[in-house]
């Protein structure tokens, strides 16, 4: 934790979030934590995109995820907190105990190193990754998921470079992509929770369609998480992702949503 300019708030960084991981996993009651899993792959400036993963029911896997864009900071917090939650409280808590032991729960706090980097020590607003190598273009790795929705002539993302949400030269162009979209493609996650701190809204598929989503059980999850936050005096609102804009629906399976033609 540090505070890189005067007057802005304590975040984790890269390396204080690795050092927490592995003292999470010494920490982690037998068999409850993955020991050989602590890395999903790696950057395009080659660091580690650090993971954890816990559970015992490799046949229900989740993924929670964090900081695609490197300036929400908060959005790596959360999903450690998580995975605090479920190792320190397992032993005493039976309901963690139940979740745990049901689920094998991948939990990869800081999708965008080098841009959560490079926001924290130099540009405080970076939102992509931040590639130093020639040749290679920093892109927004919310909108560089090889998707259906990637070439569609219309949605949230941009095709100039110079814009915060450029969505990349191709389809799965960045590292970081590349490493989570393997993740996806290996472990066909049951679901996915995905944290920004974009605005106060529990989001619920589709993200990249503007029809309703056929599942209800979505709808009915979206609203339970609504009234607990709401509960606690905080007002959030329930909206289907692509009432705000449409976006790649990222966290799928490759063989799931597909680029045309790809």
């Amino acid at each position: 934790m540090i505070d890189p300019v005067g007057g802005l708030p304590l975040t984790m960084t890269f390396k204080s979030l690795k050092d927490d991981l592995a003292a999470l996993r010494a920490a982690a009651p037998a068999g409850v934590v993955d020991p050989a899993v602590t890395s999903i792959g790696r950057s395009e400036q080659g660091k580690d995109i650090h993971a954890i993963r816990i559970g015992r029911n490799p046949a229900s896997p989740v993924l929670i995820a964090g900081c695609h864009h490197a300036r929400e900071w908060i959005s790596v917090e959360v999903p450690f907190l998580i995975a605090e939650f479920l190792v320190t409280k397992y032993a005493g808590d039976a309901l963690v105990r139940r979740i745990v032991d049901s689920r094998d729960i991948w939990i990869v706090p800081m999708v965008n190193p080098d841009g959560h980097e490079h926001s924290v020590l130099v540009e405080r607003l970076w939102r992509k990754n931040f590639p130093t190598a020639v040749g290679r273009e920093s892109v927004d790795p919310n909108r560089n998921y090889a998707a259906s929705t990637w070439g569609a002539p219309e949605g949230a993302f941009s095709t100039d470079p110079a814009e915060d949400n450029y969505r990349g030269p191709s389809a799965g162009f960045a590292e970081e992509v590349k490493a989570m979209q393997t993740l996806i493609s290996a472990r066909q996650f049951k679901g996915t929770l995905d944290f920004h701190s974009f605005g106060r809204f529990v989001l619920f598929p589709w993200s990249g369609r503007t029809v309703a989503h056929p599942d209800a059980l979505q709808d009915g999850m979206a609203a339970h998480l609504e009234r607990v936050i709401d509960a606690k005096g905080r007002d959030y609102l329930r909206l289907q992702a692509s009432k705000l804009y449409t976006t790649p629906p990222f966290l799928r399976s490759p063989e799931r949503a597909k680029v045309p033609g790809g």
